[in-house]
């Protein structure tokens, strides 16, 4: 008989897939113990039911609520979500190269496009549906969550719990009050999914291996889902460090590295899967990552602290939530803005480590909290004023949930009074759930429509450009030049390089036919972004109404060499030839127009008319 080193050995040597195979048999059949699981009766139907109704009213309003932020630009304007065909360009290129092929190539999700192009097909441009749709995940994910924390926390109270505080968490408010917000749900689901089927085949049920072959293939669709999911076979080594078979005994420093050791082997397929899946996207991104900023090493080891009490802050003190924050970095090692929010971040660290010291479970679920955040530490993948988000703590706020669910649940025993005891603990989570619900009720309001969320995030971070800029943005969509512009002016007072409010006033002065200022600031944001095709073709349309011809086909041309397929470029150039008289050029332009876009209105009548003209 092999012993295991001599079964590992010649696992190294197999063909892959039977290697694969050993690999989880192997997991599998490590030697567990038995769990004490929780029969699931009636009254657990019951809480769910009851979770599930209080929560989806928390967000029922939100149903009536528009398309805002990104949805217009990913949902609306992406012609990729149109038909079947682009599935496989899904797995070719990154998440929003459709809309915005000039940007980092930092996400890779083609199987959240995927379900978003279901999601198209079902429910068209009714934003009713998709906001049902985020509603519905959101649900899901706490019935996930209630599942876990039975079989975590060992005790309905405790479970249930902990689920209620995930489910109505003001927090969550941006993931499913948003439409694009569902992707954190998305993901979580098929993370959720994957953990759950692990455990189920680390109790040594009949089917064991088809159990963590589940969860091996869940944990690769939550990888195509969304890039942060890669933290789950972190959490697989927590739970069986903490919670599983070699959780127990000594405490030695020999013993912590056989615990230690033990832990990571049924995770083993799981780190497979992710190495490949970092395979992948190096292929297909050219990168792990790229830096949306270029931000100096101690500007990033500087600004670490007050980004991570700024989200241990939003899941222990939800107040003044927004879609935007001001988080400004932070130049120096002496400052305020370091010293304090590093303190802030010891003392929460300690506390959490005397909590693991005297409770397992405690462990673990700090342990979840505490790895999804690890991801959000590379900032320079982040613009400036985005470097923390709500969405951003979906994963984290589980391992919160998990906390206020053991300490829920601990408050302690009055034997004499059993009734009294079950009151305490109904008050204390009825009083807390009832702050949680109507907190997210209030939060949830301000997604109702852009106006709405752009002014409630100048009103939170006045100082931040991101949530200035699209305000002003929604004022222009509305017509109101006039409104919008002071708004750039001020962003452009901080920080003149800004080059999206460079563009967006140039714009604006072109929308107001301010034709010198639009020729300033357009030119300006050529400069500033040389790659973006928008800034050219709006200099070229502004030099058309100037009647500089010569200077309005080199900037087109420009556009046109950045994007050679967006829409009314082509049309534009031709424009501007058939007025140079260049009628034959001007042709070829509009029916490069009609191949890219077939029956353009504007282009066939062009090409029709110059065809006219040219037979005589």
């Amino acid at each position: 008989m092999r012993n295991r080193r001599e079964e590992i050995a010649l696992i190294a040597h197999s063909a892959p897939l039977l290697r694969a195979k050993r690999i989880i048999s192997l997991a599998v059949s490590s030697p567990v113990q038995s769990p004490e699981r929780l029969a699931w009766t009636r009254a657990d139907w019951i809480f769910l039911a009851a979770l599930a109704g209080v929560t989806f009213l928390c967000y029922l309003p939100a149903l009536g609520y528009d398309f805002v932020y990104d949805d217009r630009l990913l949902i609306l304007k992406n012609p990729q979500l149109l038909a079947w065909r682009f599935v496989p360009v899904f797995f070719r290129e990154h998440f929003i190269a459709p809309v915005f092929p000039n940007a980092p190539a930092n996400y890779y999700r083609p199987l959240l496009l995927i379900w978003m192009l279901l999601n198209r097909q079902v429910w068209g441009v009714s934003a009713a549906g998709w906001h049902l749709t985020a509603i519905a995940l959101h649900l899901a994910v706490t019935a996930e969550i209630f599942l876990a924390a039975r079989r975590i926390l060992r005790g309905r109270f405790a479970a249930g719990a902990a689920a209620a505080v995930f489910a109505l968490h003001p927090v969550h408010a941006e993931c499913v009050a948003w439409v694009m917000g569902m992707t954190e749900s998305f993901s979580a689901a098929f993370l959720l999914g994957s953990l759950l089927c692990y455990l189920r085949a680390r109790d040594r049920v009949p089917r064991s291996r088809w159990w963590y072959s589940g969860s091996v293939s869940l944990f690769a669709c939550a990888l195509l889902a969304k890039e942060n999911m890669i933290v789950l076979p972190a959490l697989l080594v927590a739970w069986e460090f903490f919670l599983g078979p070699a959780s127990g005994g000594a405490a030695d420093a020999r013993a912590f590295i056989r615990r230690s050791l033990q832990s990571l082997r049924p995770a083993i397929p799981h780190f497979i899967i992710a190495a490949l899946y970092l395979g992948v996207r190096l292929l297909v991104l050219g990168a792990l990552s790229h830096a949306a900023i270029a931000l100096p090493l101690a500007t990033q080891l500087a600004t670490l602290p007050v980004t991570v009490f700024s989200y241990f802050k939003l899941l222990v003190w939800p107040v003044g939530l927004s879609a935007f924050y001001d988080v400004p970095y932070v130049t120096s090692f002496a400052s305020r803005g370091f010293v304090l929010p590093l303190f802030g971040d010891a003392v929460a660290l300690a506390l959490l480590g005397a909590w693991a010291l005297k409770s397992r479970r405690a462990g673990f679920a700090a342990v979840w909290l505490l790895v999804p955040l690890l991801p959000l530490l590379n900032l320079t993948v982040f613009p400036n004023g985005e470097i923390v988000h709500d969405r951003y703590l979906y994963l984290s706020s589980m391992g919160f949930a998990l906390l206020a669910g053991l300490a829920l649940g601990a408050i302690p025993e009055k034997p004499s009074d059993t009734r009294g005891e079950l009151s305490a603990r109904l008050i204390v989570s009825g009083v807390l759930l009832g702050v949680l619900g109507g907190a997210t009720c209030y939060y949830r309001s301000f997604w109702r429509d852009n106006m709405t969320l752009f002014a409630r995030g100048v009103q939170i971070a006045p100082l931040n450009n991101i949530a200035a800029n699209d305000l002003a943005n929604e004022l222009v969509a509305r017509g109101k030049y006039e409104d919008a512009l002071p708004l750039y002016q001020r962003i452009l007072a901080r920080d003149p390089t800004y080059a999206m409010s460079v563009y967006n006033l140039g714009l604006c002065y072109y929308n107001l036919g301010r034709l010198d200022q639009a020729e300033r600031y357009l030119s300006q944001a050529g400069e500033l972004s040389p790659n973006d095709p928008e800034a050219y073709i709006h200099l070229g349309m502004t030099y058309l109404k100037m009647s500089r011809l010569d200077a309005a086909e080199q900037a087109v041309r420009r556009a046109l060499s950045l994007d050679p397929h967006a829409r009314g470029y082509h049309l534009a150039l031709g424009v501007i030839l058939e007025q140079s008289g260049e009628l034959k050029g001007a042709l070829a332009e509009f029916r490069a127009e009609l191949a890219n876009y077939p029956g353009e209105p504007a282009a066939a009548a062009q090409a029709q008319e110059l065809e006219r003209r040219l037979k005589k």
